[in-house]
């Protein structure tokens, strides 16, 4: 079998897919946003986009 490459989607063939913490959007693994590297980033969060990291920042 052939070895994947850095470069290759999804490498590890993960079928995991989360929910926006926003809006509650389904997202694949290559759709979500995560906040990154903010002081209290928790990478068990995921986006759609900056907007709804935004829109869930000024909620809490």
């Amino acid at each position: 079998m052939e070895e994947p490459s850095d470069t290759t989607p999804n490498p590890g063939r993960e079928t995991e897919s989360a929910t926006c913490e926003n809006c509650g959007a389904h997202l694949d693994p290559l759709e979500w946003e995560i906040l990154g590297d903010d002081v209290e980033a928790n990478e068990d969060l995921h986006f759609c986009d900056e907007e709804c990291i935004e829109e869930w920042r000024d909620e809490q």
